[in-house]
């Protein structure tokens, strides 16, 4: 909801086991603190939102049990701090963008969805995994 823009201050935003529906919220920008965003166990569809990038500020990003469909944005590799990426068991396609490679995850589960393709070289040589 648009309501949650003005929220700047939340650092905190856990919705997850519970009957939301709908897409995910474009607005998460506008929350210049947030640094966990769980919607998991929920019925969210459409597509992970390419400004997702955006949030610079995440460190995690749990959206997984859901309906979500479509690529993974490659704009998610603007999330230098991001540490916990769990995006497995929706409906999403396409290949794991090599992008990711370039994040410091200390944990990436992406099962469960209709990924193809190799796996990104760069996660190859992550540490941090």
């Amino acid at each position: 909801p648009n309501e949650l823009q003005v929220m700047t201050a939340m650092k905190v935003l856990d919705v997850s086991e519970n009957y939301i529906f709908g897409e995910l919220p474009t607005i998460l920008p506008k929350m210049l603190s947030l640094t966990t965003f769980r919607t998991s166990v929920n019925s969210i569809s459409g597509n992970l939102p390419s400004n997702i990038g955006m949030v610079t500020s995440l460190e995690e990003l749990a959206v997984s049990d859901n309906v979500i469909s479509g690529l993974i944005p490659t704009t998610i590799s603007n999330l230098r701090n991001l540490k916990v990426l769990s995006i497995d068991t929706n409906q999403l396609v396409g290949s794991l963008p090599s992008e990711i490679g370039e994040l410091n995850l200390t944990q990436l589960s992406v099962g469960r969805n209709q990924l193809v393709g190799t796996f990104p070289i760069l996660l190859g040589r992550a540490s941090s995994l």
